[in-house]
């Protein structure tokens, strides 16, 4: 007969439950892409090059190139084409306005982008290179980050680690994202899911999403039940905190209506794993007591869970209950304490925001590496595309 790995338990149905809540509990929420149109950038950059020196072959090459880049990019995001092709695209893209930002001063030319809202679909926010541009893509890139690690295939090692580097690099982005407010009452105000209150809210479930994943990766590997639960703890404590920045008056309209349920699921069930896990120490170090008091616990947090795979756990927590409290009467005769006399469980982390890079793709050639400087003492000449 095969054993269970809680403590004591014989019993086959048991032990295959266990082995099927290896996995995630619910889906993984990704963030909405913000929709964008075609726009030319050959002619006004050319244009402000003229001004000053005749424009090279090679100058036209690298700005066609890089209309190429952002054609790819806009045409993957219009398909919704959640792809690391599609990734890398919009990295390197980003990367490229990079190097030319550094061989043309794009203040004096105004090349305007119009990007809508990603959750409120009638709004949009216009502006020109640099801040415009880069805001937006760096928005851009954490959400198909998102996209891109949920749709990996998350039994397998490989899968569950490139989702995690996906999450934590997608929460480094918008913890990093910033909008600062109009200067002028001309200038348009950022669409509200570029705000700072948003961008925290996204960047705090991102990394929820990173752990959650990290707490599933232990169990299907078997890691010492002290350790998951730890684990388990973080994640609680991430979800909890999504919770609270999601509920913020400023915000709370954007969201859609399955966050509000899908994300305090997700913070009931591995409050709950916290409990579970921690019983099973408890059940090794023979204190009963505590073991029925933590499986009690997890079963009221449970049943505050929607998740997929509850039904498995309220399975799990009963059997091992009515394990424990027989065994407690008949051997072990322990007190079976208050919760706020429990000791508490601390939090393991082990994932963070990725610090965002210089640049995403260091290796990619540098399309304007041999372009000549703009002349910043000649007559800068201001071009507009609407």
């Amino acid at each position: 007969m095969v054993k269970c790995r809680i403590e004591g338990c014989q019993d086959r149905k048991l032990c295959r439950l266990e082995r099927n809540t290896s996995g995630i509990m619910s889906e993984l929420l990704c963030i909405p892409l913000k929709q964008t149109g075609d726009v030319d950038l050959v002619k006004p950059i050319k244009t402000l090059i003229s001004s000053t020196r005749t424009v090279t072959t090679a100058d036209t090459n690298s700005i066609t190139e890089l209309q190429r880049l952002r054609a790819r990019m806009v045409a993957a995001i219009k398909n919704q084409e959640h792809s690391e092709a599609a990734l890398t695209d919009i990295q390197n893209y980003y990367d490229q306005l990079g190097h030319l930002e550094l061989k043309i001063p794009f203040s004096g030319t105004k090349i305007y982008f119009k990007w809508l809202d990603a959750f409120d679909k009638g709004s949009w926010f216009g502006g020109s290179i640099p801040y415009t541009m880069s805001t937006n893509l760096l928005y851009e890139k954490a959400a198909l980050s998102t996209q891109v690690g949920a749709a990996q295939d998350l039994s397998t090692e490989e899968g569950m680690k490139k989702a995690v580097k996906l999450f934590q690099m997608a929460s480094g982005i918008l913890s990093a994202v910033s909008t600062p407010p109009p200067a002028t009452a001309s200038d348009q105000k950022p669409t509200p899911d570029l705000s700072p209150e948003s961008a925290a809210v996204l960047s705090s479930l991102c990394l929820a999403q990173a752990q959650e994943i990290v707490v599933q990766k232990a169990m299907v590997d078997s890691k010492k039940d002290s350790i998951i639960a730890k684990l388990a703890r973080h994640a609680d404590t991430l979800y909890t905190e999504t919770i609270t920045l999601m509920q913020k008056e400023t915000v709370k309209a954007l969201w859609d209506k399955s966050w509000f349920s899908v994300v305090p699921s997700k913070q009931a069930m591995y409050s709950a794993l916290v409990q579970v896990y921690q019983a099973k120490v408890c059940r090794a170090n023979k204190t009963i007591g505590k073991e029925i008091a933590r499986l009690q616990i997890a079963k009221d947090l449970l049943s505050k869970s929607e998740s997929v795979q509850v039904h498995n756990w309220v399975e799990i927590c009963d059997k091992a209950l009515q394990e424990a409290k027989k065994d407690n009467e008949f051997i072990y005769f322990e007190k079976v304490p208050a919760v706020e006399d429990l000791p508490p469980v601390e939090g393991a982390a082990v994932v963070k925001p990725t610090t965002l890079p210089e640049r995403f793709l260091p290796s990619e050639k540098d399309l304007f590496e041999d372009m000549a400087a703009f002349d910043q003492a000649a007559k800068k000449s201001e071009c507009v595309v609407s």
